[in-house]
């Protein structure tokens, strides 16, 4: 997995947008859809958007989905807004959905 996340901190070193949206989803919502946390800190150092809202749900959102507790405080964190509510509801209505 190191040498992926290589690759992905040498594309974005030489300019790849890390907000850019392919198929309703950023970087960060994939990496958050793996709960893949080297990715999630990566891409949040390179001024990812933690409160963008992707396919109407937010990194946050994502986490509480996974009941990833590590990534949940990397959000945190980061300032991920704790009440961003989208069409689905907010993080902690998926937390408690998800329980």
């Amino acid at each position: 997995m190191q040498d992926k996340v290589e690759c992905v901190k040498l594309l974005l070193t030489h300019g790849a947008d890390v907000n850019i949206v392919d198929n309703e989803k950023t970087a960060l919502y994939i990496a958050c859809e793996r709960a893949s946390v080297p990715y999630i800190k990566l891409l949040l150092q390179m001024n990812s958007d933690v409160n963008v809202v992707d396919n109407e749900k937010t990194a946050l959102y994502i986490a509480c989905e996974h009941a990833s507790v590590p990534y949940i405080k990397l959000l945190l964190e980061m300032n991920s807004d704790v009440n961003a509510s989208t069409s689905r509801g907010t993080a902690l209505h998926t937390a408690c959905l998800e329980g």
